[in-house]
């Protein structure tokens, strides 16, 4: 999941990532908490504070870069990490 949240706006992630929780309930399946990750990727130089992420009441660990599908991503979008994952493995 992702979303797109502008100065001094609140962020609805939370109530996004309830829905899903309650669907996934209803229909006989379970969120590992353990397993999610949150990322928070931000270019101000002024860290803004958002409420931590939570799964059954288990927050989310929070990430500065994290592998997804072969890529490793970092939370300023540079290819750093990804290139020394690629080096470290030739």
């Amino acid at each position: 999941m992702s979303e797109t949240v502008n100065r001094n706006e609140i962020s609805t992630l939370q109530s996004d990532l309830d829905a899903i929780e309650t669907w996934t309930k209803n229909n006989n399946m379970k969120l590992n908490g353990i397993k999610c990750k949150e990322m928070i990727i931000s270019f101000l130089r002024n860290e803004t504070v958002i409420s931590r992420l939570c799964i059954d009441e288990l927050s989310l660990e929070l990430v500065d870069s994290f592998k997804v599908l072969g890529v490793t991503i970092n939370n300023k979008l540079k290819w750093q990490d990804n290139t020394e994952a690629i080096v470290k493995k030739a």
